[in-house]
């Protein structure tokens, strides 16, 4: 048997079968470190026997919180809310601050979609421009035919005035 077969474990609260038990036997009797394992094994128990348990006094419970309540009436409400030597303002101040800074980033800062509606606005406003421009032109032409109009009809007038007095 070699050192990794070995449950000194079990070996120690003797939960093996007689077997077993006789190889880790012959084990421990020549393989050193096996064997202090179990020595080390047996001191622990000895020592967790002897050790005793200690019992609170009957009252103990009664006294502990008559000290809780009596330091908590003796202690400042500043102290009271103190975290390891924090004062609860310093936290609250460090809030306060950091609100501050991104309050102020949010007023400097113009708004994304603002200069996409500034955007498009403009380019309305282009297009409008193209449009009155468009009418103007159209208006301008529609001036241009009645002129021709009435030119023609001037035209027409003294040619038929001359014929006239022609005759």
């Amino acid at each position: 048997m070699n050192c990794h077969e070995v449950n000194e474990i079990a070996y120690f609260d003797q939960d093996l079968p007689e077997d077993s038990r006789l190889k880790i036997g012959d084990h421990l009797a020549a393989c050193e470190k096996c064997a202090l394992k179990v020595a080390r094994l047996k001191k622990t128990e000895a020592l967790l026997g002897a050790w005793k348990s200690v019992e609170p006094s009957p009252d103990f419970k009664k006294k502990f919180w008559s000290k809780v309540k009596e330091n908590q009436q003796t202690l400042s409400w500043k102290e009271r809310f103190s975290w390891s030597g924090l004062d609860l303002f310093a936290p609250a101040s460090v809030f306060a601050a950091i609100l501050i800074v991104v309050t102020s980033f949010l007023i400097r800062a113009p708004f994304q979609p603002q200069e996409q509606y500034q955007a498009v606005l403009s380019e309305k406003q282009a297009k409008s421009a193209e449009m009155v421009a468009l009418v103007d032109l159209l208006e301008n032409q529609e001036m241009l035919m009645d002129a021709d109009l009435l030119l023609e009809m001037d035209l027409l007038l003294d040619i038929h005035s001359s014929n006239l007095e022609k005759s």
